[in-house]
């Protein structure tokens, strides 16, 4: 790991880097956009196909880790019946709900109602525009390729496009979609920018026994002639990473939905852990009081596997996981508003104490001396 990671791990995300701070705040709602390409299928009533493309545009927010309402337009071309062409124009509003599959993938289902337009060229033969209201539906699956973004594969249905006295038909449609998150440049900063030593807190240098006794000057312990036979690379330094919480993902009531946020942590954790196989990372579950101590203690168990789980997607050795759960034991907030509640829904993740080698640059440095 090099200093910018290391320090990536020591200070992103300061303001929950203690799990008691008060500081620290719910999701909050997320910008979104969204392209989609698609190959569309039209059949009337009668079987009768007519194959076309359509591209759209989308714009909405995401409300919290399962949740996205989003309203947007999409163009149908050409679209051949009987010797005449017809172009859909479709403008439609709905809610997408999403779940975590493995890893990087989710799978999604979006329902939405639709305003649309059909226009015909042939109006000898059909009513040359026609407009009216019908439900949308689509489903898939969504890779994440970073924090902001995520590339998905659908299939969108829209019934009873167009009327009878132009023509009525049924669109479906294959959707390749690109969707991109308006995460704060406050949050995407820290991963980037953060390339300063890291604070002294998290990382202790083990000073030389006293019995090793002061390094002495290569000049005081050998001649000369003798130096290019007994100069040896300086040993490591030895250094610990100390205990620190890297940070805190939230939770809707009842939920075990881990939020696309999470998604900042997790590539630190990741980092930390292929570099350093000797490090260990605590994954902490918490709940609200709401509901039995029982029920509690289940569900921050299935939180903390939850987490545990989009980790592991990622290649970590499950043996570098210590998944526990609290249930409503450990709250860092009033449980008695909703706005502590929502604090108190979380999982934890904590970076264990682990020492590590520091190999010392002798790149522009004289040798030791072997005694």
């Amino acid at each position: 790991m090099n200093k910018k990671n290391m320090v990536l791990v020591c200070s992103l995300y300061s303001a929950v880097s203690y799990a008691g701070s008060s500081d620290v705040t719910p999701f909050e709602p997320i910008p979104v956009m969204s392209a989609k390409l698609g190959y569309q299928i039209s059949l009337d009533d009668n079987n009768v196909r007519s194959d076309s493309s359509l591209v759209g545009l989308y714009a909405g927010m995401q409300l919290d880790p399962s949740w996205i309402w989003d309203v947007g337009v999409q163009y149908h071309n050409d679209q051949d019946f009987d010797n005449a062409k017809f172009d859909t124009l479709l403008l439609d509003s709905g809610v997408r709900y999403t779940t975590n599959f493995e890893g990087d993938i989710d799978l999604y289902g979006r329902l939405a109602i639709g305003y649309w337009s059909v226009k015909s060229d042939h109006p000898a033969y059909y009513d040359s525009s026609t407009s009216g209201l019908s439900p949308v539906m689509e489903g898939g699956v969504s890779y994440q390729l970073n924090p902001q973004l995520s590339v998905s594969l659908g299939y969108q249905y829209i019934s009873w496009l167009g009327k009878k006295t132009q023509r009525e038909f049924n669109s479906h449609a294959i959707l390749l979609g690109f969707n991109y998150a308006f995460i704060p440049s406050s949050q995407l900063s820290s991963v980037s920018s953060q390339i300063e030593p890291a604070p002294s807190s998290n990382i202790t240098e083990t000073p030389p026994s006293a019995a090793e006794g002061p390094v002495e000057s290569k000049k005081e312990l050998v001649s000369e002639e003798e130096s290019s036979s007994k100069l040896a690379k300086p040993k490591p330094v030895i250094k610990q990473f100390a205990h620190t919480v890297i940070g805190s993902t939230y939770f809707d009531s009842n939920s075990i939905q881990v939020s696309p946020q999470t998604e900042l942590y997790l590539l630190i954790v990741e980092d930390l852990l292929n570099t350093y196989p000797q490090s260990r990372l605590k994954v902490v579950g918490h709940t609200d009081s709401i509901g039995s101590e029982d029920d509690n203690q289940a569900l921050s168990e299935r939180r903390a596997k939850a987490v545990s789980e989009q980790i592991i997607g990622r290649g970590i050795d499950a043996e570098q996981l210590q998944i526990i759960g609290v249930g409503e034991l450990d709250p860092v907030a009033d449980n008695k508003t909703e706005s502590g509640r929502s604090l108190n829904r979380r999982v934890e993740l904590i970076a264990l104490p682990f020492d590590y080698a520091e190999p010392v640059d002798t790149t522009n440095s004289d040798l030791l001396p072997v005694q």
